[in-house]
């Protein structure tokens, strides 16, 4: 199995520095600080198939939204929990670069469109179309009973996803100088 998919989020959280910063005084070094947020995010599990990018959330590769499952189709607009460190480099009165490093955890077993278990290829295709059932496993040998894989665990449903993000950021300080 594989997968792409663009994440877009939206967060909001609070910053803990470790050692005081202000931006108007740069013999403070360079701090570092730890967030902890609150994200919505969206994303949109896409497989290679042929040259093109589809989308699988749509297919219900797992059987989802059928009778071959009891999960409805999961939503492409997630919550998440970003957690990291940082460190801020003052590089003139106001301006302030700050690189990052932090993981989001995630309420979705869905970030690569991988959950719970393979279905039986022909009957999904019967309810979800034959691209349903050829992007739910795109095994070379399948390991299971029958010359399928249905019935044997495609992921594991009892932990959630995270991804880790890497962020470069500019702050420029508008207003007074801080007292």
């Amino acid at each position: 199995l594989s997968f792409q998919s663009r994440f877009y989020e939206l967060a909001v959280g609070m910053e803990i520095n470790m050692f005081k910063f202000r931006t108007n005084n740069f013999r403070y070094g360079i701090p570092p600080y730890f967030f902890y947020q609150l994200a919505l995010f969206y994303h949109n599990p896409k497989a290679n198939y042929q040259g093109n990018l589809v989308p699988l959330r749509d297919l219900g590769t797992e059987g989802q939204g059928t009778s071959l499952s009891d999960r409805k189709p999961y939503s492409k607009i997630q919550l998440g929990i970003p957690v990291g460190i940082g460190l801020k480099f003052l590089i003139a009165k106001r301006l302030v670069f700050s690189i990052e490093y932090g993981f989001r955890f995630t309420f979705t077993d869905y970030l690569d469109d991988v959950s719970g278990q393979y279905v039986d290829p022909d009957a999904l295709a019967a309810q979800n179309g034959p691209l349903a059932a050829e992007l739910s496993d795109r095994s070379i040998t399948p390991v299971g009973q029958n010359g399928t894989n249905a019935g044997l665990n495609r992921g594991k449903s009892e932990t959630k996803d995270f991804y880790g993000v890497f962020d470069a950021m500019l702050t420029l300080q508008l207003g007074k100088d801080p007292s």
